[in-house]
């Protein structure tokens, strides 16, 4: 699954300890936001919305769900240097 390979290298990227729930609970989140970005996406569609409404729609959505995921999530596994 995505997920864990997402959570996998969160783990590799931070040195995270064995039995560290952070990279999986961060990937569970970005996951998260991803289905739901998707589902939105597919509803639009289904629904029967103008292309143009459907492909410039998910640019709105993003930046409110990732608003949501920032604060805990921003200074999470950042490279430095």
């Amino acid at each position: 699954m995505r997920e864990d390979a997402l959570a996998e290298r969160l783990a590799e990227e931070t040195h995270a300890p064995d039995r560290d729930i952070a990279p999986q609970a961060a990937a569970a989140q970005f996951g998260g936001a991803h289905r739901m970005l998707f589902a939105e996406t597919v509803r639009r569609t289904l629904a029967g919305e103008d292309a143009d409404s459907v492909a410039t729609a998910p640019e709105a959505a993003a930046e409110r769900v990732f608003g949501f995921l920032e604060p805990s999530l921003a200074g999470y596994a950042i490279r430095e240097g």
